[in-house]
């Protein structure tokens, strides 16, 4: 049988912003004619023009059921549309919008047999009935009355433009993909920066059991009110002091945030507790002022023998990286939080408020580092005034004991024997303490170190990057080039130092966003866009089998 004489019905769609509808043509070996049309007006709710040229393919898609319904002797069937976007719509195996989706599912069930294919605009007869013609341009019009010169030959079709390869369509993609990745100018405002590397295990100095307060930490709250002498509000600020180690805390409130301030509350610090070894805090103008006039007291002659056995080493975290002091950043907020929920809304005058936070300083110094269990023969959790003084600060000093009678003794004279009791007896328990600290506490912090073990890292010397800045738009961040990596205990780079234009600054790598390609955002290998294509197919599978 010759199927060259078979007639073939051709289905054109179109949408433009005030219609939308379908041309039907039957064509039989070189001639074409005019069979059926229908169109619509566009509804009243707005919609976009890929969205009605979808409701035009739909009408398409009815009329073509209609047709082939009623004329039985046509078998074959092509719709044709000039929205490459709605024959993506079509051919697309993702999730659509619920607007698209259920309307392109109904265009799939008229459609199943037949293809799409793309028509220029110009080719488009559908295009004259969604934008209308007078009855002069109709009467004449060989668009209308017999479609396209080419629609009779297919070897003249615009096959070129058909999107049914889907591999033609997926490797496309790729490939824009990749030039997006590889522009300078879209990586300016959606690329994307360094990644972070696990975090690393805890420094020694956290680890270590000194005397407490030896490393400490140091950063300031927000303003607080107050009421003056003279009735009216004052903002004082509360600086605090944390122990590396024990994670004790001592608070100072102190008028503002200068320099002469700072000082005076770091002496009332290390005169109630001690000397620290090592001071970190972040890199506040206020502590770099500071850690430069310990450094000069430090290294004063007149000064130095006194000081040289516990001169203080400042040590800076890198700046716009507030989570590298973690560990002060949590108890400021602790300390926030007790104060909120005392005063509220109300203010109070300074004695008070210095009571309040001696007090909130000793609530904290009494929460518990370990387990609190429900047996009462357990031992006591520990806290961290276990660690400083021995016992809880609000509970009594533990009685004395005799060797003879294990009972209390009301004898309290002072004799040189009896303080040396005391004073081993105070050092036994604090050693049976930081055993406790070490084989309870420390062993704890075990179950929140989490790591991934992706630590590839693409960071290098002489990268252009971008500098983050939180008070600007990302189209106006600095530019500027890697010229120092840091690394951290684990060989994993932590931070840079980035040479800009005016200056150089110390920034943590999520804060530097590389404007060059970076191993990390190459392309896909063709292996990986075969098991993505394989996965995608066996998914598609196993809808159809579920229906």
């Amino acid at each position: 049988m010759d199927t060259t004489d078979e007639p073939t019905l051709h289905v054109f769609t179109d949408a433009s912003a005030v219609a939308y509808g379908a041309f039907a043509y039957l064509v039989k070996g070189e001639e074409s004619n005019f069979v059926m049309a229908k169109n619509r007006v566009a509804p009243l709710k707005k919609l976009t023009i890929p969205q009605l040229e979808l409701m035009a393919a739909l009408v398409g898609g009815r009329l073509t059921s209609h047709i082939m319904s009623s004329l039985r002797i046509v078998k074959k069937c092509v719709l044709w549309s000039d929205s490459q976007i709605i024959l993506q719509w079509i051919s697309s195996r993702k999730q659509l919008k619920t607007f698209i989706a259920n309307r392109v599912i109904e265009i799939k069930e008229l459609t199943c047999e037949h293809s799409w294919k793309y028509c220029p605009t110009e080719h488009n007869p559908a295009d004259l009935l969604s934008r209308g013609l007078s009855y002069e341009q109709l009467k004449n019009n060989k668009l209308w009355m017999h479609g396209p010169d080419w629609l009779t030959n297919e070897r003249q079709w615009p096959n070129e433009f058909q999107i049914d390869n889907k591999e033609m369509t997926t490797t496309s993609r790729q490939e824009v993909g990749c030039v997006i990745r590889k522009c300078v100018s879209c990586r300016k405002v959606t690329g994307v920066a360094y990644k972070a590397p696990d975090p690393p295990p805890l420094p020694k100095d956290r680890l270590s059991s000194e005397e407490p307060f030896t490393i400490s930490g140091v950063d300031f709250s927000g303003a607080l009110n107050m009421k003056g002498d003279d009735g009216l509000l004052r903002k004082v600020y509360i600086c605090l002091f944390t122990c590396a180690n024990t994670r004790a805390i001592h608070l100072e409130i102190v008028p503002d945030m200068t320099e002469k301030s700072f000082m005076l509350a770091f002496r009332r610090f290390i005169s109630r507790k001690s000397i620290p070894r090592v001071m970190i805090s972040d890199n506040a103008t206020t502590f770099v002022a500071a850690a430069e006039e310990i450094r000069k007291l430090t290294d004063s002659k007149s000064l130095h023998d006194k000081l040289c056995q516990f001169g203080t080493t400042w040590k800076f975290i890198p700046k716009r990286a507030p989570w590298y002091g973690g560990f002060w950043e949590r108890l400021v907020g602790l300390t926030k939080n007790c104060l909120k929920k005392i005063l509220g809304r109300a203010c109070i005058d300074l004695p008070l408020l210095q009571t309040l936070v001696v007090e909130i300083e000793a609530s904290l110094n009494n929460r518990p580092l370990t387990y609190i269990s429900s047996d009462i023969a357990d031992p006591e959790p520990l806290t961290l005034s276990h660690l400083l003084y021995g016992r809880q600060i609000k509970s009594f000093p533990y009685p004395l004991y005799t060797d003879e009678t294990d009972s209390y003794s009301a004898d309290l004279t002072t004799n040189h024997e009896t303080m040396n009791d005391q004073a081993k007896r105070r050092f036994r328990l604090i050693e049976q303490f930081l055993a406790r600290w070490k084989h309870e506490y420390l062993t704890s912090l075990r179950e929140f170190h989490r790591v991934s073990g992706n630590n590839n890292q693409s960071v290098k010397q002489g990268d252009v990057v971008q500098i983050y800045d939180d008070n600007s738009p990302r189209t106006t961040w600095k530019l500027g080039v890697i010229e120092e990596l840091t690394y951290g205990n684990d060989n994993l780079v932590r931070s840079a130092t980035v040479r800009t234009s005016n200056s150089k600054l110390n920034r943590p790598i999520v804060k530097l966003y590389p404007l060059e390609i970076c191993e990390s955002d190459s392309i896909t290998t063709q292996t990986q866009r075969y098991q993505r294509r394989a996965k995608t197919d066996a998914v598609e599978k196993i809808r159809v089998c579920l229906k």
